[in-house]
């Protein structure tokens, strides 16, 4: 079975709790890897990513309407709402992904820049046959139904592409008890680099 369909609609189980002991060891053997945060979510992702690969030839660009404060090394491109990702992809986006690197997009969906992004390039890259790979995730029931049917949207329209690779959230609230919101997207910045690691 092709591993990435086999990722699709991943549900986090039980045994996610005892990471595999390689995880945070984990490091890419490709130097050509970009790894891309889309919107708020992704952008924090991102940073979970660049503290874990820190010494590698890893690229980082963060995409969305704020720039790292904890980490100024990752490069910044300022997109907002306003920016309309939905009429074109913009000179300096088209520019940033005219390298030969293997882009990772990652985005948190159901918000407005990260659900919109997330679509825009990964239909922009696919046809101009560029070497990525989509993650993203599917938000918590608690943060409110209309996120949650804007990311489900987005999860149907690019569900068949063998690049796209989602999951929910609201599975690690399923598998442990009383997680505090905090803890909770530490587990999700934990299983996006668990799906990276079976999918490099």
């Amino acid at each position: 079975m092709n591993r990435r369909k086999a990722l699709k609609g991943l549900t986090i189980i039980s045994t996610l709790s005892i990471l595999p002991v390689n995880l945070l060891a984990f490091k890419p053997k490709s130097e050509s890897l970009h790894f891309i945060g889309l919107g708020t979510g992704g952008s924090h992702v991102l940073e979970y990513f660049y503290k874990q690969l820190i010494g590698t030839n890893a690229k980082f660009t963060n995409i969305s309407d704020t720039p790292s404060k904890r980490y100024t090394e990752i490069n910044f491109i300022r997109f907002t709402e306003e920016d309309n990702c939905f009429q074109t992809v913009s000179s300096k986006l088209k520019q940033l992904f005219s390298k030969e690197d293997k882009y990772i997009l990652l985005a948190g969906l159901g918000a407005s820049t990260g659900t919109c992004l997330t679509e825009r390039l990964s239909v922009f890259l696919n046809k101009n046959n560029k070497k990525f790979m989509t993650i993203c995730s599917v938000p918590f029931n608690f943060e409110g139904k209309k996120r949650i049917i804007k990311a489900k949207e987005l999860v149907n329209k690019l569900n068949t592409n063998t690049f796209f690779n989602y999951f929910y959230l609201e599975n690690i609230n399923n598998s442990y008890d009383n997680l505090t919101v905090k803890e909770a997207f530490k587990k999700a910045d934990e299983k996006f680099y668990e799906i990276l690691q079976n999918l490099i």
